[in-house]
């Protein structure tokens, strides 16, 4: 529906948006579902947060909010926790929530229930290798009947064996001078 920027200063970037979606099937007993969402992103330097609300109408009224704080250390870390709250009373209103998680992988868990949710993840990478951790627990406090909580760890490791040409080389060394240039120029 609506995404716009504001900057403010040089360091601190902040992105709302908000979406609706409406969907109608006239053959169903309940034939509208309304989705409202909102997020707000924020980036200051290498430290980022992201929030967001979301409400559904279909069978009935579900909601889900989440915060996201992180940390992006150049392209060598990166940290990010989540912590999540989420209210669906039917299985027809259930909320998808794209999570992140290591390259190559997703995780879009239908939030369903009423409860919270809380992960970690975190991915290292030095020349070609690359470490990804993700660890979340998801827990049903107050849903009735109870319904169990689960948890999840998940590693993976990269290896990049891509060949480098030489002029590959070439141009890394003259990356690596212009940064050295850079840093000299930038402490006199």
């Amino acid at each position: 529906l609506a995404k716009s920027s504001w900057q403010f200063g040089n360091a601190l970037t902040v992105v709302p948006s908000a979406r609706l979606g409406m969907r109608y099937r006239p053959d169903e007993a309940s034939p509208l579902r309304t989705d409202i969402r909102t997020d707000i992103s924020m980036k200051y330097g290498g430290l980022t947060m992201n929030a967001r609300y979301n409400i559904l109408w279909h069978k009935g009224r579900a909601w889900l909010w989440y915060l996201e704080p992180g940390y992006t250390g150049g392209s060598r870390i990166n940290i990010y926790a989540r912590f999540t709250l989420f209210c669906v009373n039917d299985w027809d209103d259930r909320i998808y929530c794209y999570e992140r998680d290591a390259p190559g992988s997703f995780n879009v868990p239908a939030y369903y229930g009423r409860g919270w949710a809380a992960s970690a993840v975190a991915g290292i990478r030095m020349m070609r290798h690359s470490f990804y951790a993700r660890i979340s627990y998801v827990e049903y406090p107050w849903t009735l009947p109870a319904k169990p909580a689960s948890a999840e760890i998940r590693v993976q490791y990269k290896l990049d064996l891509r060949l480098r040409t030489a002029a590959d080389r070439q141009r890394r060394q003259e990356s690596k001078r212009e940064d050295v240039v850079r840093g000299a120029g930038s402490l006199g």
